[in-house]
C-alpha cells in the first residue's frame, strides 16, 4: 500500500504589520518529496482576535473540504487556537494528526508530536497511516535533519484557502540560524537563585525570553554562499516574488552582496526585509548605507521590519538580559528616521513591527510611566503597532519561564483573554502567566475593559490616565478591573471624550445615495476643532489599502485604479533657514527661531554679537497635520527652545517677556509681529483665528481667504512644503508679503543662484495639498479652462517623508495617471483625459485635498 499523502497546515492572522514566517516548513516539504512522500502546503488566514468576525471559522471549514479524503496525515505548525484544531478534527475523522513542535504546546487529540526536523519520523508516520498500522517505536528516535541547511530547494508553492488571503507574504532567505548574542543569564542579578534544570534544551544565553539565543554564527563565507543560492532558487522558481525576508538577526556581513545579487538577477523591483538588534544596527551603519545606495540605483527597497527595542525602561531591559541601554534604543529609532530622509527612494515605507514588550509578570507602574514618556518622546508608534497591549510571550525552556515558575507566576489560563498574544498575532501557543504586582494587573485589566467597551482609541494616552489614577489610589489596587475602569473614566471627565475617537472609515459611502451625498460633507474642519483634526491624523496613520488612504483624506474613489510610484522631484533643493540670511542682510529687524534643545547652544554661539534671549519649552506635535502644542519649562528642560535675536537688546528682551507668559504669544500677536517685521495685514488675519497651533489648518484658512478675495496665487508665497517667509500670509496674493518674499529670494539668488532657481522651479507649480504629510506637485502644469493640466505627479515634497505620505502619493499618482487634467470643485476632484472626465474623487469629511494653483 502506498504511503499516505501529507498535508502541512500553515496559519496566518489577517492583520497588518505581521511578518511571521514559517521558517523551516518549505525545506521540510522538499525533504518529504525527496523521500517519496507526496505532500502539499496549505495556508489559511484567520481573523484577528479583535476583529468583528473573530469567531468566524468558515475558512477552517473550507480547509477541511480541501483536505477530506485526500490526505491521511495532517501536520500542523504554529497553531494558537484550540477551537480551530477541534473543528478540523471534527470535520476530518480518521486523519492522523502530527504536531511539529514542543509537545507541551500540542493540542489535545494530537496523535504524534515531533520536531520539525524529524523528517524520517514523519516519513514513517506517513507509511504507517497508508498501511493502517502502528508507527514502529524506533521511528521516533530517528535523528532530526538540519533543515537550516536544506533551503536551496525549498518548496515555495502554497495553496491558499478561504475568502481571506494572507498579506503579501515574502519568500524567506535563511542566513545564520538563531541569534549569536550570548550574554549569560546566570550572571544577571535578576536571575539570582532561580533553579535551572540540567538540560541542554534550556537556553541560558542571549535575551531571557528567547529560545534561540547564544547560537554561534556560521562562518560568513558559508552563510553568503547559502544565501545567494537560496535567492537564486527563489528568483528562478517564483519570478513574481516581490518581497524577500532575510531570516538572520545580523545580516550585515553579507547584506551588500545580497543587494548586488538582487540588482543583477531580479526582474522587478524588490523589497528586502531585514531584522536585527539595536546595537548591531547602530554598529553597521556604514554597511547599511552602502546597501541602501545599491538598492536605490536599481529601484529596490530595504525594509528594516524588526529591531528588538523591547523596552525603554532600563530595569526592564536588564530583566530581558538585552545588553543594551535605553539611550541606544532611542538612538536607533532616530537613526531610522535619518536614513529614511537620506534615502527616500530605497528606504521602504512599509509599516514596520519593531520588537517591544511593555508587559511582563514583573512590570511595575513606574516602568509603564517611563515607557509612555519615552514612546511619546521618540515617536516609537511609527515603527510598532498596538504598543499598549504588547506583552511577554512566555515559552518553555527560556530563562524567564523558569524565573516565573520559581516565583509562582505561571498559571493555567490568562486572567484576561487579550493577554493571549498567540491568538492576537498568530504565534505559537504560549505559557500563561500572571502579574506579580496587583497594581500592574489592574492597569492592564482596566485598559482591557475600556478597550472592550469603546474599541479603538488613543490607547497610550488612556493607559497613562489609568496608571496615574492607580498611583494616586493604592487603596484600589485590589478592586476588580471593571470597577477600576469605571472610576478612572469618571475621574477623567471631559478628557475621556478627547482620548476616545471614532475609528477610520473602512468603506466609502455610496456617492449615489442621498445619505452619501449629504452626510459627512461640509467644510474643512476649522483650526479650533482639535478633535476633528486628531481624527484626521489618526485616520491617515491607520489607512493602508489605497482606497482607504484616499478616504482618510475625504476622497471617495469612483472606480478601480492601480497605485503607482510618482515621479521624483528634479527641482529638489535643500532650503536653508532663509530668515537667518534675511536677518543678517538687514531685511528682517529681528529673528525668531524655534529649535530642538540640542541645537540651541550652537546658534547662541553663532549670534553672540547680537542680543539673544531664550525660552525653553516642551513641545508635542502631530506629524500628519503639524499641529503643535507647547508648555514652558525651566531653562535646560523641555524639548525645544525659542531664540529671540535682535540688534536692539530691548526688542529681544520684550519678545522674551511676551513668550515667558503662558498666554503672552496669543495676547501680544500684534506687538510680536511688529518686532519681527511681519506684514500687519497677515498678523491681523493670523490673530483672528481661534486656534493657531495647526499649520495645516492655517494653510486652508489662507486658501479660503484667497479664493474669497479673488486674489491670485503668487508662487513666492507657496508655503506648503518650504518657507520663504516665516510668517503665514493673509492671502496667497498679499502684496506686502510678496514684496518681502521677493526681497528674500533675491538675496538667496545672490548667495546661491543655482539653489534659488531650483527653489523657484519647485514653488512655481500647483500642489494638491491634503496636509503636512500628504501632498504632491503637478509638473508641467498649465491652465486649460477650469482645469489644471499636468504632465505628471511629483512626490517627495513633504518635509517629513514617511509611510503616510508615501501611501498617499502612490494612490493619488495612480488616480491622476488616468488623465492629464484635474478640476477642483467643492464636491469633488474630477480627473480629465482631454475633455472627458475619466475619474471622480467625491468629497466627504474631512473635506481635504485641494489644488493650490501656484505658478499658473
Amino acid at each position: 500500500m502506498a504511503p499516505a499523502s501529507v498535508a502541512v497546515l500553515l496559519f496566518q492572522v489577517d492583520q497588518s504589520r505581521n511578518f511571521i514566517h514559517d521558517d523551516l516548513v518549505p525545506a521540510l516539504s522538499s525533504s518529504l518529496t525527496r523521500e517519496g512522500i507526496a505532500n502539499d502546503l496549505f495556508e489559511t488566514t484567520l481573523p484577528a482576535i479583535d476583529s468583528p468576525d473573530a469567531g468566524d471559522l468558515s475558512s477552517v471549514d473550507a480547509l477541511a473540504d480541501k483536505l477530506r479524503g485526500r490526505y491521511g496525515v495532517c501536520a500542523y505548525v504554529r497553531l494558537w487556537s484550540e477551537a480551530v484544531f477541534a473543528r478540523l478534527r471534527e470535520r476530518l475523522p480518521g486523519v492522523v494528526w502530527v504536531y511539529l513542535g514542543d509537545p507541551r504546546t500540542a493540542f489535545e487529540g494530537t496523535d504524534h508530536t515531533i520536531t520539525i526536523g524529524q523528517v524520517g519520523t514523519l516519513v514513517a508516520i506517513a507509511h504507517a497511516a497508508g498501511e493502517g498500522s502502528a508507527v514502529p517505536p524506533e521511528a521516533f528516535v530517528i535523528p532530526p535533519v538540519a533543515l537550516e541547511r536544506a533551503h536551496t530547494a525549498d518548496n515555495l508553492v502554497r495553496i491558499s484557502v478561504g475568502a481571506r488571503r494572507s498579506p503579501d507574504r515574502p519568500a524567506v532567505v535563511h542566513g545564520s540560524p538563531g541569534c549569536a548574542y550570548g550574554q549569560d543569564v546566570r550572571a544577571n542579578p535578576h536571575f539570582r537563585g532561580v533553579p535551572f534544570p540540567d538540560s541542554t534544551k534550556v537556553v541560558l544565553k542571549g535575551c531571557s525570553f528567547c529560545a534561540t539565543g547564544g547560537v554561534p554564527r556560521v562562518p560568513a563565507g558559508e552563510t553568503l554562499a547559502s544565501v545567494l543560492v537560496q535567492l537564486d532558487h527563489i528568483l528562478a522558481s517564483e519570478p513574481d516574488t516581490a518581497r524577500i525576508q532575510v531570516n538572520d538577526q545580523n545580516p550585515f556581513p553579507y547584506l551588500v552582496p545580497l543587494v548586488e545579487r538582487v540588482r543583477e538577477r531580479a526582474q522587478r523591483p524588490m523589497e528586502i526585509l531585514i531584522e536585527t538588534r539595536a546595537d548591531w544596527f547602530l554598529g553597521a551603519m556604514p554597511v547599511l548605507e552602502r546597501a541602501l545606495q545599491g538598492a536605490e540605483r536599481a529601484g529596490h527597497k530595504i525594509l528594516l521590519f524588526l529591531v528588538g527595542i523591547e523596552n525603554l525602561s532600563q530595569k526592564e531591559l536588564d530583566l530581558y538580559n538585552k545588553g543594551v541601554t535605553v539611550e541606544e534604543n532611542e538612538r536607533a529609532i532616530h537613526e531610522c528616521r535619518r536614513l529614511r530622509r537620506k534615502y527616500p527612494k530605497s528606504w521602504s515605507d512599509t509599516p514596520a513591527a519593531f520588537g517591544f514588550v511593555l508587559w511582563n509578570p514583573w512590570t511595575e507602574l513606574s516602568d509603564i510611566t517611563l515607557n509612555l514618556a519615552a514612546i511619546e518622546r521618540t515617536g516609537l508608534g511609527e515603527f510598532r503597532g498596538q504598543i499598549a497591549r504588547s506583552k511577554l510571550r512566555l515559552y518553555p525552556d527560556t530563562a524567564l519561564h523558569y524565573k516565573a515558575l520559581h516565583e509562582g507566576l505561571v498559571i493555567d489560563r490568562f486572567a484576561y483573554d487579550a493577554m493571549d498574544s498567540a491568538r492576537r498575532y498568530g504565534y505559537e501557543a504560549e505559557v500563561p502567566w500572571r502579574f506579580k504586582h496587583d497594581a500592574t494587573d489592574r492597569a492592564y485589566g482596566a485598559h482591557d475593559v475600556i478597550y472592550q467597551r469603546i474599541g479603538k482609541h488613543e490607547e497610550l494616552k488612556m493607559l497613562g490616565e489609568i496608571v496615574r489614577w492607580l498611583e494616586r489610589h493604592p487603596e484600589r489596587w485590589s478592586a476588580p478591573a471593571e470597577l477600576v475602569a469605571r472610576e478612572v473614566v469618571r475621574a477623567m471627565g471631559p478628557r475621556f471624550a478627547m482620548i476616545r475617537h471614532t475609528p477610520a472609515v473602512t468603506s466609502p459611502p455610496d456617492p449615489r445615495s442621498r445619505r452619501g451625498e449629504g452626510e459627512g460633507r461640509g467644510a474643512t474642519p476649522p483650526a479650533s476643532d482639535r478633535e476633528a483634526w486628531k481624527r484626521v491624523g489618526d485616520a491617515a496613520r491607520a489607512a493602508e489599502a489605497p482606497r482607504d488612504v484616499l478616504l482618510a483624506a475625504g476622497l471617495v474613489a469612483s472606480g478601480a485604479f492601480e497605485v503607482r510610484e510618482p515621479a521624483r522631484d528634479d527641482a529638489s533643493v535643500s532650503v536653508p533657514r532663509l530668515e537667518e540670511w534675511a536677518f543678517l542682510e538687514g531685511i528682517k529687524p529681528a529673528l525668531y527661531l524655534t529649535v530642538a534643545r540640542d541645537e540651541a547652544p550652537a546658534l547662541i554661539e553663532k549670534y553672540r554679537e547680537f542680543a539673544v534671549e531664550t525660552v525653553h519649552y516642551a513641545r508635542t506635535r502631530d506629524d500628519v497635520t503639524d499641529r503643535r502644542e507647547r508648555a514652558n519649562t525651566p531653562d535646560g528642560e523641555g524639548t525645544h527652545v525659542d531664540l529671540f535675536i535682535a540688534r536692539d537688546a530691548s526688542a529681544a528682551r520684550r519678545a522674551w517677556e511676551i513668550y515667558q507668559t503662558p498666554k503672552g504669544p496669543s495676547e501680544r500677536l500684534g506687538e510680536m509681529g511688529e518686532i519681527l517685521g511681519y506684514p500687519p495685514c497677515c498678523v491681523r488675519a493670523f490673530e483672528a483665528l481661534d486656534d493657531r497651533s495647526n499649520n495645516t489648518a492655517l494653510r486652508y484658512a489662507a486658501l479660503a481667504r484667497t479664493v474669497a478675495e479673488k486674489k491670485g496665487f503668487a508662487w513666492e508665497l507657496n508655503n506648503l512644503f518650504a518657507h520663504v517667509l516665516p510668517s503665514f500670509p493673509c492671502t496667497y496674493g498679499c502684496e506686502r508679503a510678496v514684496a518681502q518674499a521677493r526681497a528674500v529670494l533675491a538675496m538667496f539668488a545672490r548667495r546661491d543662484p543655482q539653489g534659488a532657481e531650483r527653489l523657484r522651479a519647485r514653488l512655481a507649480r500647483p500642489v494638491l495639498y491634503v496636509d503636512h504629510a500628504r501632498l504632491v506637485g503637478l509638473a508641467g502644469a498649465r491652465r486649460g479652462g477650469a482645469a489644471v493640466r499636468y504632465d505628471t505627479v511629483v512626490g517627495g515634497l513633504s518635509p517629513e517623508p514617511g509611510a503616510v505620505g508615501a501611501r498617499f502619493e502612490r494612490a493619488i499618482a495612480g488616480v491622476f495617471a488616468r488623465g492629464d487634467g484635474v478640476v477642483d470643485e467643492p464636491a469633488a476632484l474630477r480627473v480629465l483625459a482631454g475633455e472627458r472626465a475619466v475619474f471622480t474623487l467625491a468629497r466627504v469629511a474631512p473635506m481635504l485635498g485641494r489644488v493650490f494653483p501656484f505658478g499658473i
